[in-house]
């Protein structure tokens, strides 16, 4: 957990991931409200590098190194989405914070490097 006093003040928590390692995202919530005590969470925001994609008729993101899926239930993003399979740094925040699988993406940009973390 990163700045835990600072952040909470600010009723947040940010958790940094290791680079390459999927993230339980549902289960983590569950640790914080259920086991900790943070209840109830009202949202959980991610920053990640990974490429678009549709399959089966969907947009999904899949997180660079980890190939963790998420389905992309809505954008808000601010003009056009980038081209299928272009790496990108992404602001998304899941669409109901127990629910891993389903995004609102928020905002991209070209990612950096190809060996870019996800977090």
């Amino acid at each position: 957990m990163e700045n835990p006093y600072g952040n909470l003040k600010q009723g947040l928590i940010k958790v940094k991931a290791k680079k390459d390692v999927a993230v339980d995202l549902a289960g983590l919530v569950e640790v914080l409200e259920k086991q900790i005590g943070f209840e109830p969470l009202t949202e959980v925001r991610m920053e990640l590098t990974g490429r678009l994609e549709k399959q089966k008729g969907k947009l999904v993101l899949e997180a660079n190194g980890t190939a963790q899926r998420f389905q992309v239930a809505a954008s808000k993003v601010k003009g056009s989405l980038p081209a299928e399979k272009e790496l990108i740094a992404a602001t998304a925040t899941l669409k109901a914070p127990r629910s891993a699988d389903r995004i609102v993406l928020w905002e991209w940009k070209p990612a950096e490097a190809a060996g870019s973390p996800s977090r």
